[in-house]
């Protein structure tokens, strides 16, 4: 396993200047997002915090898109 400095070379890391010019937008859009959000995010058993956790259930989004004049 990689470690200090060498560590990011198995990251796959993209940065801006990265990108390749393509003819289309892909947009993702979550309804909700949760961090770690726990006290040992190393640990193989890492869980989040009950606080920072997202209940399982039916969920709405609705989005609307307004084109600009």
């Amino acid at each position: 396993e990689p470690t200090g400095s060498d560590k990011g070379k198995d990251k796959h890391q993209r940065h801006p200047y990265d990108l390749k010019k393509a003819d289309h937008v892909e947009l993702s859009i979550d309804l909700s997002e949760a961090g770690v959000g726990g006290i040992n995010s190393w640990s193989e058993d890492a869980e989040c915090l009950p606080q920072y956790r997202i209940p399982y259930g039916e969920k709405t989004m609705r989005l609307f898109f307004v084109p600009k004049n």
